[in-house]
């Protein structure tokens, strides 16, 4: 992950900021991160914008019966409008919504260690 950020511009939705937050319990290592890793990445806000898009793909997602998540829907939108990829760990969640360029969080993190 060093490298990744050292070498390539890193973005952060600020969902995904509150899904990092939330998953980590302790209390030190949550300020480790906050001063760390968030002050190498760029934020990228959920704005009025991102959520009538997240709006819509949520319409379409419905009507073909493959919800996902609304903070992963809300991820999707800021991938999509600022035309970067979204590294996770969860591709055929994420497959439902199309146009979105993809990679496996691992997958990508081995091929930049070479």
């Amino acid at each position: 992950m060093k490298r990744l950020i050292k070498n390539h511009t890193v973005y952060f939705s600020s969902i995904s900021v509150f899904e990092l937050f939330f998953g980590i319990k302790a209390e030190a290592t949550r300020e480790i991160i906050g001063e760390s890793l968030l002050g190498l990445v760029k934020n990228l806000p959920f704005d009025s914008e991102c959520a009538q898009i997240a709006a819509e793909i949520e319409r379409e997602l419905r009507e073909k019966g493959q919800v996902i998540g609304p903070k992963d829907r809300m991820i999707a939108v800021k991938s999509l409008a600022n035309k970067i990829p979204i590294m996770t760990s969860n591709i055929p969640h994420f497959k439902r919504i199309g146009k979105l360029n993809l990679y496996g969080t691992q997958e990508l993190l081995e091929k930049l260690e070479k």
